[in-house]
């Protein structure tokens, strides 16, 4: 394997070029998009001593990292993105907020997440391994049937 490649993607992955796409019905209730993102954590960051966000992390196996990384086949890649995505839909139906006091939480199916594609692992000894993987962040926000926001 050429290691000019390796170093390239390490140099993007330095620079924080990375793919990343905004997902989730919530996002769209809140106004979040990938314009106004650092607004929009800011309304997350004001929420001292609470969970802000669950951290994921999606990998292809190396098989499949090499075929579509050093292979260059497009479509194995493009298929890893609908798997992450499909994953993260299925999920999202079991997203549920509080409504405080006494009451069981509602069953709301929507949650803010953003998604950071990345195409390389961390570098060891220098080399740096192609590695197709993307790395999920769920936020702790949907909207209630009400239209009321829960962060």
């Amino acid at each position: 394997m050429n290691n000019d490649w390796a170093n390239d993607r390490l140099l993007k992955f330095m620079l924080g070029i990375v793919q990343h796409e905004h997902l989730g019905v919530a996002a769209k209730h809140l106004n979040i998009s990938a314009s106004n993102l650092s607004d929009a954590g800011k309304k997350f960051r004001d929420y001292s001593g609470l969970r802000l966000y669950w951290e994921t992390s999606f990998s292809a196996p190396k098989s499949v990292s090499l075929t579509a990384l050093v292979g260059g086949d497009f479509r194995v890649r493009e298929a890893h993105r609908e798997a992450v995505t499909a994953a993260l839909d299925a999920l999202e139906g079991y997203t549920q907020g509080r409504i405080g006091g006494n009451h069981p939480p509602e069953t709301t199916g929507q949650f803010v997440t953003a998604k950071f594609e990345h195409d390389t692992a961390r570098p060891v000894d220098g080399y740096v391994a192609p590695e197709l993987h993307t790395h999920t962040v769920i936020f702790n926000a949907t909207v209630r049937t009400n239209s009321e926001n829960r962060l």
